[in-house]
């Protein structure tokens, strides 16, 4: 391999929030030269990726948590870095340049590193190129140790990983996501709840907060306000720690904590905003922090799968530190003691209960120091867990200047860039000429990277070698050829701009934060865990009190405000915010719009109603999903013939309008506005516009068309040609507005206009902690999930102040409840493993539908589906099952969770799901009914006037069996079995099947976790279906997009379909799979009818497939409006197909899909998503194995 020149030498640290990059190593190898944010910009109408925003740009975060979350965008920055780079150095040629880039090992999964592998020999052209791991990075640049343990202490989240060998130990290592320096922050924000964020940030950087130790945690420490990185040499002795417990140690720890605290001059710290003192109390303020045993527990249990004793001591002479909170005073010592009290010493139990721990103590001592040949592998003898030293790695002298302060942590926040340039000299440059020690880094060292580097390309470790792989792996993605940094070329601006390989628009309206999986490591205990969003939330709330200073400034030098303080709300006020929300990505500004717009109306306006209506014609509903009689959704035909009536066109005219632009919204706006009016029509306010829909939706009977076009058409003269007021009101009459914003985006809007409000209403307002937003935001949502009624939710806040909404937004009979959820899983062992050590129930998982049975105080009963529709009328007959057993017993109101299923009465027996779905779905008399139902009950949620959301799956089930009772055949409690014997469990899960159930579900029975947690899809149960074992362990709901032309004996109806997965975060509908297997010529005859009339001339705009590849696209596409319940055999990478596209630069599909049955019971928002598609394909044994 050439050597380079170190002046041309590119490094490149990608992280969530910044990307480092240093372009020329000096000798003197100074920090980072430049920190951009780690955002790109997509250009929508050509998607490329520019390195600025624009008026038609999406911005998108490649890496979120440590992760690649859009490995196209995440090449994309590095080429945007390469390109800035050759901008300013016109005269280098990129064969010039070698690249380097530090990532974590724990968060890069190996396709991650081939695809970008590929991309940058062949996309970028760079001929030298290598990553090291960062954990590699923070050893070499402390100091060149073979063996070492690194800590990364990183704002949200921890890393702890052996550097064995100079390699890296992946499968070793924890990695604890949603935890780190935000662990600090959030205990301080408590304690100091006025502090701002960067106040915040000071406090923790100063001498007064640190990790003070207490009792008996003290012994054998050293003095806190001893710099652990100057004259001390970090070592601590266990076995004269354990073994002294009295001496001179103890008693100069104890004299230095007392001194400190006694040291009241140094009570306050800088603000550097200000530069004022900020005074904090008489004490220095010390924590106990949770991080403490975070870290303890992760470098314990990461040195316990080292068998190799030697080794293991090697790395607990080598512990590095490093991070958002390594700089705080007394850290390591915490660490230590914590390791020593809680890890590293047992206690054990004497004869007559007291400990004689001095013995056992002494004794592991002695026998570990005694063994020279240990066997490895003995990790739960006492020789193996004690070490007889704990050293802390110190910081070089040679590098004084990286020693100063950063932004985050301390000193030596970016030692893993140090790092990364003393390996760069040796890798690229030979390192001959470098005579420091401390630079130079063993061949031994190159060799073992090389090694670590060649497992993952599966071959040699030369870089020459791996580009030749990577030529030729099929699986690699195509390369492209879209404009790139040509050698000795300068770039025609200074955007540049990246071609991506996906051509498809991408919105951002979901959580910025959402967790996105790639190839993770399995070992650490914390891997399985959720996401922590917390600290996500107040960042959010940072950013948005942001937008929102800058949203307002806009709306006063707009006038906004004032055109809404009249008694009449213009609807052009409102569909201006909409075409605002539909031209932005960036989910934060959306919410900065809306939530600026609420505070307005606010403001302006003494009745909240008009707030309530706006707030449902922005999600394009009239009122909660439990009414009745309040859907929209117009056919084209009507509306078609009221564009014509209104704008006095013809209907042909209007039907090629209508397939050139596809929207018919954009077919009436043009039409608006080339219509000319001798008077001007009375403007439209969002009183009429909403009235006049809800009048709408209601009208019924013989001349209900001609009433519901004579009241569109008076709207659409109405309309304003200067505010697309006709585009957004047809789009609202089609139920088709999709301008990017969700229910959740609603909510935290409401949540910080109300603050806000709130806020301007006090004498001398202040300004919003992000803290306090997003504990409203919090609040909102939990209130949202008991009630899930807009109107309610705003007048209880408008009445009683947001703070105060839970006491006023209670669970109540009538109004319902989105259904708790279960997630899939494929073994009996992995629900065993889920629920280790708790105590858990295992309920028959019935084959029928869901159904939330309301028992109101004046004796009504309401019966609910999933989607929370009433179908107490679908249904007469369970209503006379609850009002029998109602008079028998004292119940004055209740809400039951339940599974309405088919029954055999006369064989006493469970009826497929097919035999229920026969039954009429609308004007169903009882004494009619042929199929009969038995309701099994499982979950009691509100039972005489008391909610049971917050009791205990024990606690509800109790209740619920004390008080009602049984009637056979027709309301039964779910059959279940409390154990944990694996063959137990087997044997009930056989049971269930033979008993015509579709297996079990596993729940937590006690504690927090066992709460009813409304609206989601837990962890805290699990599914288990006989049928999935073998495969992804759920069927999938997927959306019908397309459909293929019947052969042969299928002529005349459709031959197979076209199935989407649901994109939640932008709404798009994601290909998935070719279904033509499962269907019976009944079925085919059947879904040709209803799917003929849905048969839409060109796909919708929102629809990711395949535009190159004929296979992929079908004979005729349809509105997306039914779903497909699908069993597959296994899930695979494709070119083709689009589900989850953005995780590994491929698509998944479904292998071997085959139909089970329609799903009529869920809509398109409730299909599988692309997450949970991904979240299968991660699952797989398979994938797990690589």
């Amino acid at each position: 391999m050439p050597l380079y020149k170190e002046d041309n030498f590119l490094i490149i640290q990608p992280g969530s929030e910044y990307t480092l990059f240093t372009f020329g190593l000096k000798d003197s190898l100074s920090p980072p030269q430049f920190r951009i944010p780690s955002i790109v910009y997509k250009d929508n109408n050509s998607n490329q990726y520019l390195s600025s925003a624009s008026e038609n740009t999406t911005e998108i975060h490649p890496i979120k948590l440590g992760k690649i979350v859009d490995l196209d965008a995440f090449n994309a920055l590095l080429q945007i870095v390469l390109s800035s780079v050759i901008q300013q150095h016109p005269i280098i040629t990129i064969n010039q340049i070698p690249l380097l880039i530090i990532a974590p090992s724990l968060t890069w999964s190996k396709k991650q590193y081939e695809y970008t592998t590929k991309f940058v020999f062949e996309t970028l052209e760079i001929t030298a190129f290598n990553v090291l791991d960062l954990s590699l990075g923070a050893t070499f640049g402390f100091a060149n140790t073979v063996n070492s343990l690194v800590v990364n202490i990183a704002e949200d989240n921890i890393q702890v990983v052996p550097v064995i060998g100079y390699q890296s130990v992946k499968f070793a290592g924890e990695f604890i996501q949603g935890k780190g320096g935000v662990t600090l922050d959030e205990e301080l924000k408590v304690k100091f709840p006025n502090f701002t964020p960067q106040q915040i940030e000071d406090l923790k950087l100063s001498g007064i907060f640190e990790f003070l130790l207490e009792g008996e945690e003290s012994i054998g420490d050293i003095n806190p306000d001893v710099d652990m990185e100057t004259e001390d040499p970090s070592e601590f002795d266990v076995a004269k720690v354990l073994t002294d417990e009295n001496g001179e140690q103890k008693e100069e720890v104890d004299e230095a904590q007392l001194k400190s605290n006694k040291e009241l001059e140094k009570n306050f710290f800088i603000d550097s905003s200000t530069n004022e003192k900020v005074w904090v109390g008489k004490e220095r303020f010390t924590t106990d922090s949770q991080l403490i045993d975070l870290v303890a527990g992760g470098i314990y249990k990461t040195l316990l799968r080292i068998n190799d004793l030697d080794k293991r001591q090697d790395c607990y002479d080598n512990i590095i530190i490093v991070g958002s909170a390594a700089s705080v005073p007394g850290l390591k010592q915490k660490i230590y003691a914590k390791l020593i009290h809680e890890y590293l010493v047992k206690e054990p139990a004497t004869p007559n209960g007291a400990a004689n721990k001095q013995n056992e103590i002494n004794a592991a001592i002695i026998k570990y120091q005694q063994t020279d040949d240990a066997q490895e592998g003995d990790s739960q003898s006492a020789m193996s867990q004690v070490p007889y030293r704990i050293r802390f790695a110190k910081t070089s002298d040679y590098f004084p200047e990286w020693k100063k302060p950063k932004e985050k942590g301390g000193s030596w926040h970016d030692c893993f860039f140090l790092g990364g340039e003393i390996y760069a000299k040796q890798i690229f440059s030979g390192g001959s000429h470098h005579h420091n020690k401390e630079l130079f880094v063993s061949s031994e060292m190159i060799m073992a990277q090389q090694q670590s580097i060649a497992r993952f390309f599966g071959g040699t470790a030369s870089l020459d070698a791996a580009k030749r792989k990577r030529s030729a792996s099929p699986s690699s993605p195509k390369k492209e050829t879209a404009p790139s940094p040509k050698k000795s070329k300068k770039p025609d601006s200074a955007s540049p701009a990246v071609s991506s390989p996906k051509q498809k628009k991408q919105k951002m309206d979901g959580k910025d934060n959402k967790e996105e999986e790639g190839d993770e490591s399995k070992s650490g205990s914390n891997s399985e865990s959720e996401l922590t969003n917390k600290h996500a939330s107040e960042t959010d709330a940072k950013k948005l009190i942001e937008l929102s200073e800058s949203q307002q400034k806009q709306s006063m030098q707009e006038g906004s405000a004032q055109t809404l303080s009249s008694s009449k709300i213009p609807y052009s006020s409102l569909t201006d915010v909409m075409e605002k929300i539909e031209s932005e990505s960036s989910r934060l500004k959306i919410t900065a719009i809306i939530s600026q717009y609420f505070l307005d109306i606010l403001q302006q306006q003494n009745d909240v109603s008009k707030l309530v209506k706006i707030v449902y014609l922005f999600i394009n509903r009239l009122g909660p999903d439990y009414e009745p009689d309040l859907e929209l959704g117009l056919g084209e035909t009507l509306l078609v013939k009221a564009i014509s009536e209104g704008y006095g066109r013809t209907p042909a005219k209007i039907k090629q309008d209508l397939k050139e632009y596809g929207d018919l919204g954009i077919v009436a706006q043009k039409s608006r506005s080339g219509q000319r009016t001798m008077f001007k029509p009375t403007s439209l306010d969002v009183d009429t516009v909403f009235d006049n829909l809800t009048k709408i939706a209601k009208s019924t009977g013989k001349d209900s068309q001609s009433k519901k076009i004579g009241i569109i058409n008076k709207m659409l003269t109405a309309c304003d040609a200067k505010h697309n007021e006709a585009k957004f009101l047809i789009r609202s009459l089609e139920n088709k507005l999709r301008i990017g914003l969700a229910g959740p985006t609603i909510l935290v809007g409401l949540a910080q206009a109300f603050v806000n409000y709130e806020n301007s209403k006090q004498a001398s307002p202040k300004k919003v902690n992000p803290e306090k937003l997003a504990e409203a935001e919090d609040i909102v949502k939990e209130a949202y999930t008991r009630i899930p009624n807009y109107q309610i939710l705003i007048e209880n806040a408008y009445k009683y102040g947001v703070f105060n909404l839970l006491d006023h937004c209670k669970l109540t009979p009538g109004i319902p409840l989105k259904p708790m959820l279960a997630k899939p899983t494929k073994s009996m062992s992995e629900v065993l493993d889920r629920f280790q050590d708790e105590k858990f129930t295992c309920e028959y998982k019935y084959d029928g539908e869901r159904a939330q049975i309301h028992l109101l105080p004046n004796g009504d009963v309401r019966i609910y589906s999933r989607n929370s529709e009433d179908m107490s009328q679908r249904y007469p007959d369970l209503v006379s099952i609850i009002k029998e057993f109602s008079k028998t017993q004292e119940h004055t109101s209740l809400i039951l969770d339940c599974e309405a299923v088919a029954w055999d009465r006369i064989n006493k027996k469970i009826l497929p799901f097919q035999v229920l779905s026969t039954r009429k779905r609308k004007d169903v008399n009882e004494s009619d009914i042929t199929v009969h139902i038995c309701l099994f009950a499982f979950d009691l949620l509100y039972y005489n006037n008391e909610s049971l959301l917050t009791r205990s799956l024990s606690e509800r089930r109790s209740i619920m069996l004390a008080h009602l009772h049984p009637l056979e055949g027709r309301f039964q409690f779910a059959t279940s079995k409390d154990s944990t014997s694996l063959e137990v469990l087997q044997q009930f899960l056989d049971q269930s099947i033979h008993d015509s159930c579709e297996g079990l579900m596993v729940k937590m029975l006690e504690g927090s976790e066992s709460y009813y947690e409304p609206s989601k899809r837990s962890r805290n149960w699990l599914k288990l279906k006989k049928d999935y074992l073998a495969g992804v362990g759920d069927s999938l709901d997927l959306v019908v997009i397309g459909a293929y032309n019947g052969k042969g004996k299928r002529t005349g109806t459709y031959g197979g379909f076209l199935l989407a997965s649901y994109n939640q975060d932008t709404g798009d509908l994601e290909t998935t799979c070719k279904i033509g297997t499962g269907f019976s010529d009944e079925m085919l005859t059947q879904l040709y009818e209803q799917l003929h009339p849905q048969e839409i001339p060109k796909p919708k705009e929102y629809f990711v497939y395949d535009k190159t590849n004929s296979n992929a696209v079908p004979d005729v596409w349809f509105e997306p409006t039914m779903l497909f319940e699908v069993l597959t055999a296994d899930l695979s990478l494709s070119p083709i197909y689009k589900a989850a596209h953005g995780e590994y630069g491929k698509g998944i599909s479904l292998r071997f899909p085959r139909f089970l049955r329609i799903r009529d019971d869920k809509g398109v928002e409730d299909a599988t998503s692309s997450t949970e598609i991904a979240e299968f394909y991660e699952r797989q044994a398979h994938v797990q194995s690589n």
